[in-house]
């Protein structure tokens, strides 16, 4: 199972459970990982992947049919010489990402970018998603061709 590292985030915000989310949650990455050098392509595949996870938990996560509010989108990333590490956390209790929706056309793109990635259950609640992203690696490259 992969786990984000043990040290602070080098950047961590929530945004509402809402559709504004998606862009604002892309433009806040972007300008992070730039600071670090990732390189223009690397950057592309990440917001991509962000942009998919995201999407994800704002559609999914908090069931207004059963009168549930949205909620906060918590995205936390991590940053060092050989990986972006994005963390995607929701606490609803919507429809579950888990089971055949797992495999859907989002979350083969997101698998497809990363170097490792995991979906996990939230204990009381929601769904947690660590993508790791090889900086460097041609897998990412490769797939924006």
């Amino acid at each position: 199972m992969t786990e984000p590292p043990r040290r602070p985030p080098d950047r961590s915000f929530d945004l509402p459970a809402e559709p504004g989310s998606v862009p604002d949650a892309r433009h806040r990455v972007r300008g992070l990982i730039e600071q670090f050098g990732v390189g223009a392509m690397e950057v592309q595949a990440i917001t991509l992947a962000l942009s998919e996870v995201v999407t994800n938990s704002v559609k999914h996560a908090y069931d207004a049919s059963d009168g549930e509010q949205p909620g906060p989108v918590q995205i936390s990333a991590w940053i060092d010489e050989r990986d972006v590490i994005l963390l995607v956390r929701d606490v609803g209790r919507g429809p579950s990402l888990f089971g055949s929706r797992s495999d859907g056309l989002g979350l083969r793109i997101v698998r497809s970018l990363t170097s490792d990635f995991d979906l996990h259950r939230v204990p009381g609640g929601g769904t947690e998603i660590v993508m790791t992203f090889d900086r460097g690696s041609d897998s990412q490259i490769g797939f924006m061709a």
